[in-house]
Parts: C-alpha cells; structure tokens; sequence
C-alpha cells in the first residue's frame, strides 16, 4: 500500500465528495456546475460575501472568483447587490433558484454522509466528525 500523507487523504476524500456531488448535480435542472462554480457556492452562507472574501477563503484571486460571480449571475444563480456599508463592494446574494441549487446540494450531501456513516460504522462516523470539527486548523 503505497504511504499517502494526511493532507492527500483529506483532498482525496473531499474530491470524492466533491465528484459525487457535481455529478448529481449535474444529472439535474441545475446543470452544469463546474467545481470552480461548487467552490464558489460552498463559500456563500449569510449574503454578506464579496468577491474578496471569497479570494481570500478559497485562496484565489479576485479576478477567478469574479468572472466566476459572473457567470454564475448570468444564469440566475445568484446577484450582486451593492453593499449598502461600503458602496464601492457588492454582496454576492444567492437567487431563489440559487438557494435551490444550495438546497439541493444539502440533501444530496446529508444522503453521503448516511451512505458513509452506514459505511464505516456509526461510531467511526461519529468519531471522525468530532476531529474534524475541533479547532486544530
């Protein structure tokens, strides 16, 4: 068995995750999603994102994550809003469809973590949640 760190096992399984979930997705009314479109959504919770937030989480520059926005506005997933503190930003806000989309993706990932809980045990499952959620990084 070839010696994979900890780091390439947590990106091998959350592109796992990541790969089931576009293709569901995509097998949907949402079709396409691209992961870069995944990673954009994934970054989004309370209407208060902008561009630069998002850069900065996802470690990329302003420029992927906007002409990423955009396309995604394009196709009625989300809009920017200009934020009424700082009128020179937008908030990236998600579309009724948008919250849809993330509504679909939320149900498609608790049906994953079923299949894995069911998988490796309850309390494997149970135990590998509490490590992941302690505040180690």
């Amino acid at each position: 068995m070839k010696n994979i760190n900890l780091g390439q096992l947590l990106l091998q399984k959350f592109l796992y995750f990541d790969k089931t979930l576009l293709a569901r997705i995509n097998n949907s009314k949402f079709a396409p999603i691209t992961r870069s479109q995944s990673m954009i959504f994934a970054s989004i919770d309370d209407g208060n994102f902008t561009t630069s937030k998002i850069a900065l989480h996802l470690g990329i520059t302003r420029q992927a994550v906007h002409k990423t926005v955009i396309e995604l506005e394009k196709r009625g997933f989300l809009s920017l809003v200009v934020n009424p503190n700082r009128k020179s930003s937008k908030n990236i806000i998600l579309s009724d469809f948008g919250q849809q989309c993330m509504t679909f993706a939320q149900k498609n990932f608790d049906e994953m973590e079923t299949n894995l809980s069911n998988k490796i045990g309850k309390k494997d499952y149970e135990l590998l949640c509490k490590i992941l959620h302690s505040d180690w990084a």
